[in-house]
């Protein structure tokens, strides 16, 4: 029952939180960098991960309770019905003796009505079964997916040419990255790729060198290594996990497919923030190189997305746009952070 009443809760929780994120995000799009597009979805991430709100000292709503109202009536004594003094001492024995029973018995208050908990007993072992087999399900399809992979990888890996490890090499002295991920040419695939694993590694397009020039294979290897430095084949083992926990809901997903697009652009924005202006428009020749794939929809820069040209035009706009955020801005979106972890971290918005 509380597992079934957290769950409820953090849905909620996360709801509000991807409204209020993505309407911040649509108000200032244009204001804000790519970074921080990205970096303000880790406010739902944070919910979906923290299985507890933390109890507040003070609730913004309060709900008083009704208290019942007894009166208790009293028989007035009319002067008609007065006894006599002497009739008063005749009934006294009596009367003590009968007192104690003659005494009307005050039954006890019914007592306040309990909040009703969100599940019932009755359907709580169901819909924990239920939730169960949801995960089981989704984690087996992420295990035969991650089989596939690997099957695809064992049959259609081949050994990358000296120009492409020359080319690599050098990108990863620019990173100053010492120990090396693995380099492998596949075949099947259409964009370079980043593998998400404890174990990254690069996968490359067989035919990559017949399509790119030198500059443009530099500037794809880059990206791939700037999502390395980021950790982001991390982050998204993390939104693996959480979708297989909340398979049930809706905004996990879309959270997820949309934290995946400004997690791309930022990667974009990063690489390009130390290159000049030719060197830019080089690297967004590698992007439309790449969305023009005849399969682009499968993979562009380890991305699988879908409306490839609206895509490819946000990329482009993120290549040559602003790198950092105003600090206005800024303040607005510390602002926003504060009241969402005041309001949706805490017990301060549920009524007492």
């Amino acid at each position: 029952m509380k597992l079934l009443n957290t769950l409820f809760e953090i849905t909620i929780y996360s709801a509000v939180l991807f409204a209020a994120v993505t309407g911040f995000k649509l108000a200032f799009k244009n204001k804000l960098s790519p970074a921080l597009h990205f970096t303000l979805w880790f406010l739902v991430i944070a919910r979906l991960c923290i299985p507890m709100t933390i109890e507040s000292g003070f609730h913004l709503f309060t709900v008083e309770q009704e208290k019942p109202l007894v009166q208790q009536q009293i028989p007035e004594a009319s002067a008609f019905d007065a006894p006599t003094p002497a009739a008063m001492r005749e009934a006294a024995p009596s009367e003590a003796l009968h007192s104690e029973a003659s005494a009307p018995v005050q039954e006890p208050l019914p007592a306040a009505d309990s909040p009703k908990p969100v599940f019932t007993i009755a359907s709580a072992d169901a819909l924990i079964a239920l939730w169960v087999a949801g995960m089981a399900f989704r984690a087996a399809a992420l295990l035969f997916g991650e089989r596939r992979l690997h099957l695809a990888m064992a049959h259609n890996t081949l050994p990358t040419d000296a120009r492409t490890r020359d080319i690599y090499d050098a990108c990863c002295a620019e990173f100053g990255i010492a120990h090396k991920l693995p380099l492998q040419s596949m075949a099947g695939i259409y964009s370079p790729a980043l593998t998400v694993s404890l174990k990254p590694m690069i996968l490359l397009p067989a035919n990559i060198t017949d399509t790119l020039t030198d500059a443009q294979l530099a500037c794809a290897l880059r990206h791939e290594l700037t999502h390395y430095r980021r950790r982001d084949h991390l982050l998204m083992l993390l939104l693996r996990l959480l979708t297989c926990v909340y398979w049930f809901n809706p905004i996990v997903w879309l959270m997820k497919r949309e934290l995946m697009k400004d997690m791309e652009t930022a990667c974009d924005s990063a690489v390009t923030a130390r290159l000049n202006g030719t060197e830019r428009r080089e690297y967004a020749m590698t992007l439309l190189a790449l969305f023009s794939q005849p399969c682009r929809a499968n993979s562009v820069l380890g991305m699988a997305l879908s409306s490839a040209e609206k895509d490819a035009e946000r990329r482009v706009r993120g290549v040559f746009g602003a790198h950092r955020s105003k600090v206005p801005v800024k303040i607005l979106a510390a602002l926003l952070s504060a009241l969402l972890l005041a309001c949706c971290f805490t017990t301060a918005c549920q009524p007492t």
